[in-house]
C-alpha cells in the first residue's frame, strides 16, 4: 500500500499521484499494438492472395471491431493514478454559506 503523500495546500480535498505501473502498461500497449498491426497486415495480405474473400473479409471486420474495443478501453490504463482524499477538511456548514468546489464523479 502506498503511503499518504504530503499535503500541499490546506484547502485541497484530495491529491492525485501517478501509479508505478504506468511504464509496464505502456510497454504492454506498444507490444499489443504491434501484434494488432501484424494481424491486420496478415488479413490484408490474405484478402488479396486467397480465393476465400468472404471468410477473410469477415475475419478482418471482426478483428477491426475487437481492436477498436481494445483501443478505447486501453486509454484508461495508460495513465493510472492513485487518489488520496481528505474528508476531515470538508466542513459540514461552511462560513458564509458557500460550499467549497468539489470534483464529483457519478457512476450510474
Amino acid at each position: 500500500k502506498m503511503e499518504e503523500p504530503q499535503r500541499k495546500d490546506s484547502t485541497t480535498l484530495h491529491t492525485c499521484h501517478p501509479c508505478l505501473r504506468t511504464v509496464p502498461y505502456r510497454i504492454y500497449a506498444v507490444i499489443h499494438t504491434c501484434g494488432i498491426g501484424a494481424l491486420m497486415y496478415h488479413h490484408a495480405h490474405s484478402l488479396v492472395t486467397e480465393n476465400t474473400t468472404l471468410i477473410t473479409s469477415l475475419l478482418l471486420l471482426s478483428d477491426i471491431v475487437l481492436a477498436f474495443m481494445w483501443a478505447t478501453t486501453t486509454s484508461l490504463r495508460l495513465y493510472p493514478v492513485h487518489r488520496f482524499e481528505y474528508p476531515e477538511k470538508f466542513v459540514a456548514e461552511p462560513e458564509g454559506g458557500q460550499f467549497p468546489k468539489l470534483d464529483v464523479f457519478i457512476c450510474t
